[in-house]
């Protein structure tokens, strides 16, 4: 093979790679509903990466037959280019179901969940280095004991550490004593405590032979100016997340499997996207039916529940949190709620989410899954209390929603697993969280 024709399929092979791959890339971004809505991510392993469907790439082939084009390969007889020779099961309305209709050839391939949330935020416009730039909030919280020094205010001495300095010297000064004079251990130590601790005023005492004490005085710890030592201070701060978010799911009987995993997966995929913008964002789990309660994230994204439903309950438990933990001065607190509205109480709901609201969040959250595209008896009353206003969906007109034009509170509500990306683009609009 010439040497020009080796280069060149050298330089070949990376470039049909890295277009290759970016072919993948753009047909991930272009199916990124059909992904979010894919329960296996949210239910593997952690530590698995994630496998996603890619169609619109054809995957390659091998054509037999000689160059020419002439003598037999495996076949089943005489066909042209593009003869459909068999059918696969396909084509029903969902995953699982039989049809009629021709299926759709994609490919399958593995990458990180981080890599997935990248694209996603670029889909938004929310690039990472804009949030993190603003990661932690630093508040003072006194001071506290740092080390040792040989210099410092006198307040901060550390006694017994120059005490222990002070019995190295007496120790020091009784041998010294002893070797000088032959007196004794007693004497000595009964003429240096005579001397309050001054050795030559001790050994002019030993060396007088009138010198010979009654009583045995024990010597205490001779302190110098050298043998003092201060404790060192430093200032002690506390370290707050940027941003927490109060993440609340109704997982009443109302909420059957398919609603329970549209909001799981809503919140899954919020959770994650919000975890790569923020470097500290701490996240509390509540869940709740006609009571509300503190949750870890497994049990918020693997348990499942039945009962009536309170969602006062929800908005009073995070307006205890925020009064008790978070305090708006010093965090960015962003309820969300997600529902699909069947509550017994919607008037007492109103008036906790008003009480949540009042407390200074940034803003509150609420996610509903609608029926037949008719909004809830609870979304109706915060309408009319909250006095909501339509806005236009960016990413999805059958995404309704609404905000309020005297309150920090917005609104998203959708009918199915493939709204939720739309959905969240719409609560992560880059203005809200500025």
């Amino acid at each position: 093979m010439p040497i020009h024709q080796r280069k060149h399929e050298t330089k070949q092979g990376p470039l049909d790679a890295a277009r290759h791959r970016a072919k993948q890339r753009e047909a991930i971004k272009r199916g990124m509903r059909d992904i979010v809505a894919d329960e296996s991510i949210i239910t593997r392993r952690r530590e698995e990466k994630v496998k996603v469907p890619i169609r619109g790439i054809k995957s390659y082939r091998f054509k037999h037959g000689s160059p020419s084009g002439e003598g037999g390969g495996v076949g089943q007889g005489e066909g042209e280019p593009g003869d459909v020779i068999g059918k696969k099961p396909g084509g029903g309305s969902k995953p699982g179901q039989a049809g009629d209709q021709p299926g759709e050839d994609y490919i399958e391939s593995e990458i990180e969940l981080s890599e997935l949330i990248q694209y996603m935020l670029e889909d938004m416009g929310l690039p990472n280095m804009e949030q993190k730039d603003v990661a932690k909030l630093v508040t003072p919280e006194g001071w506290t004991f740092k080390g040792i020094s040989r210099s410092g205010l006198r307040p901060n001495i550390e006694k017994k550490r120059t005490l222990e300095q002070g019995m190295r010297r007496l120790v020091h000064f009784l041998e010294e004593l002893k070797r000088e004079t032959g007196r004794s251990e007693e004497e000595c130590e009964t003429a240096l405590e005579l001397a309050h601790g001054d050795l030559n005023e001790a050994l002019e005492l030993l060396r007088d032979p009138s010198f010979s004490p009654e009583t045995h005085i024990p010597a205490t710890a001779v302190i110098e100016r050298e043998d003092f030592r201060f404790r060192t201070m430093e200032e002690d701060v506390e370290y707050h997340s940027n941003a927490v978010v109060l993440a609340m799911m109704d997982v009443s009987a109302s909420m059957g499997t398919e609603k329970k995993f549209i909001a799981r997966s809503f919140f899954f995929w919020l959770v994650e996207i919000l975890r790569h913008m923020y470097d500290n964002v701490e996240i509390r789990f509540i869940t709740h039916t006609t009571e509300a309660k503190v949750v870890d994230e497994y049990h918020f994204f693997h348990k499942g529940e039945s009962g009536g439903t309170f969602c006062y309950t929800a908005f009073d438990l995070a307006a205890d949190l925020v009064g008790s933990q978070y305090p708006p001065s010093k965090y960015n607190i962003y309820p969300f709620l997600f529902s699909d509205g069947d509550d017994w109480n919607p008037e007492l709901t109103v008036k906790s989410l008003r009480r949540l609201l009042d407390l200074g969040v940034n803003m509150v959250g609420y996610g509903e899954i609608m029926e037949r595209s008719v909004m809830s008896n609870l979304m109706r009353h915060v309408e009319n209390v909250l006095a909501l206003r339509p806005v236009s969906s960016q990413h999805d007109p059958s995404v309704v929603v609404s905000e309020s034009a005297r309150h920090q509170f917005l609104a998203v509500l959708f009918e199915d697993e493939r709204r939720i990306l739309p959905a969240i683009k719409e609560l992560l609009r880059k203005e809200r969280w500025q």
